[in-house]
């Protein structure tokens, strides 16, 4: 058995030799097809890489082939004549029928030779009728000269000529070079020039219509600025790395610039000019082209010599006179809802900042102008279109308006004047609404400010009543009588005397009172307010403030001479009694006789 295992241990041993070496034996040939397959890879690789080499120069002779195919040469851009007219009209020696007829290049040259011929000829046929246009434009210059000479002797026999039109009453003679100036007005303007022209002529002389302005500036305006676009396309590229460059520059600068151009003024304006007294109002009417819409400045002349009272001097302001014409209209805002946008988009926050620089677009002056916006009845979409109909419809409301609303003002300055002066003017046609003798007197007649006004007691509730809208003229007046002491604070509204003077009294008579406190106060507030606008007829409502004041007067003379006749009253005994009262007071509300009799000559109490 020993041996047996010896045996075995020696067929072991070979046995794992044998393994060792059929391992080794597998490795080296895993080596060999490894460095075969490794060959073998390199040689697809390289066939592969050829492959794509000319693939990639089979590509680009195709694209060489298809760009030879494409080439367009710069005789096919010129339009050559029809073969069948070359034949018919080149030469023989240009033509030569024979060879081109088999060849078409032949044929090509010698079309684009009898082009080059023809274009020789036309370019001299071209250089001698510009030498004959500088001729004719010399010419034309010439007598264009003449004509400018004669043109100023013209002018003076037509100026020669206005008085005999004038005596004949020929307005179209008057009037020709402002008709002739229209047709470069705006259409707004024109349509506010054509209405107010024909009202004029319709009605009279009521107010005068000019054009002022620079025409030679209207017609650049009018003059077509086309652009070619083949210029802006060539311009546009070698301008842009400079527009890039000067941008932060310009940044600075533009919204000044936008600013202005967004509120320029046509060159042209239409002006209206009403007479009345020897005072003058002034109207002139611009549109504002960026906008689209007619703003209106205002300006009113007084007769030479006329003396000007502080206190008066607001009832003739422009804003006096224009705003809330018709309606609530202060012109501080644009009728054009369009123009928030664009005058927030160049830097402006609101329109009432520029109504000093542009003027005030009223919506009647729009309506005047024949303009109509989105919101007022307008429709459609763009820049508003001026429309005759609208303006004719207009016009002659806004005329009567403008005409009521200045003879007022310059009634209710005269009357500011006086009482500047402490006279208080009575119409003759009124005298007989009151006593001959008046003994309380106007020592003072100012001009105040809106916050005295406020002070008085009885403002909170006129505010409240809706009397009060915090636009009106304030005024104060002081009437004596002996110790007696009558303020009265006066508010004007802009549709004065359609709209009557408020009333706000306060009597010091050893104590202050007004109707907030005293019963007899608010009676003589009442008797201003009510009854003496119920009283007044409409010829004579212009003097509404100097009847109502003159009323005061007489009425603070019934309430003092009244007073010191009842008994009971702490009131001195200064005040005589010289009126005539048929009743000294009446009910328990002791109302005072403040009605006056003029036949009689007493005072009674109202029904």
């Amino acid at each position: 058995s020993q041996a047996d295992m010896e045996d075995l241990r020696v067929q072991t041993s070979f046995l794992f030799l044998m393994l060792k070496k059929i391992n080794r034996l597998d490795k080296h040939r895993l080596k060999v097809a490894r460095d075969a397959v490794n060959e073998k890879k390199q040689k697809v690789d390289n066939f592969h890489l050829q492959l794509q080499n000319l693939t990639y120069e089979v590509m680009h002779l195709q694209k060489e082939v298809t760009k030879c195919m494409e080439f367009r040469s710069r005789d096919e851009e010129i339009d050559l004549v029809p073969v069948e007219e070359f034949y018919k009209e080149a030469p023989a020696h240009v033509s030569r029928r024979a060879e081109t007829d088999a060849d078409p290049h032949q044929l090509t040259l010698a079309r684009l030779q009898w082009e080059l011929e023809q274009r020789k000829q036309l370019a001299k046929k071209l250089k001698g009728m510009e030498a004959m246009k500088q001729s004719y434009q010399k010419e034309i210059e010439k007598k264009k000269e003449c004509i400018d000479n004669i043109q100023p002797t013209l002018h003076s026999i037509l100026e020669a000529t206005h008085p005999l039109h004038a005596e004949l009453g020929l307005p179209l003679q008057t009037h020709q070079l402002e008709h002739a100036h229209a047709e470069y007005l705006p259409r707004p303007l024109y349509v506010l020039y054509v209405q107010t022209s024909a009202y004029r002529e319709a009605y009279g002389k009521s107010f005068d219509v000019s054009i002022e302005g620079n025409v030679e500036e209207s017609k650049a305006l009018l003059a077509p600025m086309e652009e070619k676009p083949e210029e802006d396309s060539g311009e546009s590229d070698p301008e842009e790395s400079s527009k890039g460059k000067r941008h932060r520059r310009m940044t600075r600068g533009s919204s000044t610039s936008s600013a202005a151009k967004v509120l320029h003024k046509h060159p042209l304006s239409v002006v209206l000019e009403m007479q009345l007294k020897g005072y003058t109002l002034q109207m002139t009417f611009a549109y504002v082209i960026p906008l689209h819409i007619v703003t209106v400045v205002a300006k009113v002349m007084e007769p030479h010599g006329t003396s000007c009272g502080v206190s008066a001097v607001p009832a003739l302001s422009p804003p006096s006179v224009l705003d809330n014409l018709l309606g609530a209209d202060n012109g501080t805002s644009s009728p054009n809802p369009a123009n928030h946008f664009q005058l927030k988009k160049n830097g402006l926050d609101d329109f009432s900042a520029v109504v000093s620089e542009v003027g005030k677009p009223y919506r009647w002056a729009q309506r005047l102008s024949g303009l109509q916006f989105l919101g007022t009845g307008a429709s459609g979409s763009g820049a508003p279109v001026a429309s005759h109909e609208l303006g004719r419809a207009f016009v002659e409301q806004v005329a009567t308006a403008v005409r009521l609303r200045f003879s007022a003002r310059v009634a209710l300055y005269e009357q500011l004047l006086s009482l500047e002066k402490g006279v208080v003017t009575v119409p003759p046609s009124m005298v007989d609404h009151f006593p001959t003798k008046v003994t309380s007197a106007l020592k003072l007649w100012t001009q105040v400010s809106r916050e005295e006004v406020e002070g008085h007691p009885s403002y909170c509730k006129m505010e409240e009543l809706g009397l009060v809208t915090g636009e009106e003229l304030t005024y104060q007046a002081v009437l004596r009588r002996g110790s007696a002491m009558l303020k009265a604070f006066i508010l004007l509204g802009y549709n004065y005397p359609s709209e009557a003077p408020l009333f706000l009294l306060t009597l010091q008579l050893r104590e202050e009172r007004s109707s907030r406190d005293d019963d007899s106060v608010k009676e003589l507030e009442r008797e201003l307010n009510v009854h003496c606008v119920e009283r007044i007829g409409a010829e004579q409502q212009e003097q509404l403030l100097s009847y109502q004041l003159q009323q005061l007067l007489v009425a603070m003379d019934v309430l003092l001479e009244s007073q010191s006749s009842s008994d009971g009253l702490d009131c001195p005994r200064e005040f005589s009694n010289d009126t005539v009262l048929a009743r000294v007071v009446r009910g328990r509300s002791r109302s005072r006789p403040y009605k006056f009799l003029s036949k009689p000559g007493i005072f009674t109490h109202r029904l």
